[in-house]
């Protein structure tokens, strides 16, 4: 309760939350509170400008609200270490980790890309599958990409999801596209498009196994990828890697409006009616 009175600015009402609801008379939920509290204290004392202390605010929500659904949802936080401090004066790996994630945020130019990385935190807290040092690389390849690199991510994605109205529209676009020739994506959204594979987030499927490979790998390499001369538009797909990273941001909460001007920037004509029609 003393650290969470003395957090002040943005953070402060999102520090308080954490004194109640979900995060009170649970094992995870305090541990996960604590991390929160401890690590936003410190990072608050420090000097931001108005717009890194309102960038720092939102993460810092985003990644509470993210967490709060997980226990809401009865989940245990992982116990392998994660928020264990190795020794006195030492940091846990969790610390470290919402440390990276809201400087990353505070500095990040665009606004729109914050609570994505903020949820990157509350995922972490409960996926086991991902290490601390995974953690660290994805947050600093998250750091790299433009907002709309993380929706181009998050459109490939949709594009394979059974259960996204959306996928579907899109699926069935791709099928005609297949057919008649996609039309030229923009020089911007290639190069983007070309940034993601060699980021190792974005391939394409491979004739025979099926594998989702970097584009060098297939016949034409990086080149024909770029150009989608000799690649087919319909064999991209995230990696491993990319599918982390998207489940991590929660990238399935990017609005159908976002994955549709990808789609308009890669030569495609959405069939969605306009705003004011839906």
């Amino acid at each position: 309760m003393e650290t969470a009175s003395a957090i002040g600015g943005a953070l402060a009402g999102t520090a308080m939350t954490l004194l109640a609801g979900p995060f009170v008379g649970s094992a995870s939920g305090e541990a996960v509170a604590r991390v929160l509290l401890r690590v936003g204290f410190e990072v608050e004392r420090r000097f931001f400008t108005p717009r890194q202390e309102s960038r720092l605010g939102d993460a810092y929500a985003a990644a509470a609200q993210g967490i709060a659904a997980h226990l809401d949802a009865s989940e245990e936080a992982r116990s392998d270490g994660f928020f264990e401090q190795p020794g006195p004066e030492q940091s846990s790996p969790a610390d470290e980790l919402l440390e990276g994630v809201l400087r990353t945020a505070a500095d990040a130019w665009e606004q729109r890309k914050v609570p994505y990385l903020g949820r990157i935190f509350a995922n972490l807290c409960f996926d086991t599958s991902v290490s601390p040092a995974d953690a660290s690389y994805l947050l600093r390849v998250a750091d790299r990409l433009t907002y709309r690199q993380v929706t181009v991510l998050a459109f490939w994605q949709a594009v394979l999801d059974a259960d996204r109205p959306y996928g579907h529209e899109l699926r069935g676009m791709f099928v005609v596209a297949h057919a008649e020739g996609w039309p030229q994506p923009t020089a911007t959204i290639l190069a983007e498009i070309n940034d993601l594979a060699s980021l190792g987030l974005l391939g394409v499927r491979r004739k025979g196994d099926g594998e989702v490979v970097h584009p060098g790998m297939t016949i034409g390499g990086l080149e024909a990828f770029g150009t989608f001369g000799g690649v087919s538009i319909t064999t991209i797909q995230p990696t491993d890697m990319g599918n982390t990273l998207h489940r991590l941001m929660g990238l399935d909460e990017v609005p159908d409006d976002d994955l549709n001007d990808v789609l308009a920037a890669m030569g495609g004509t959405s069939q969605r009616p306009a705003p004011e029609q839906r």
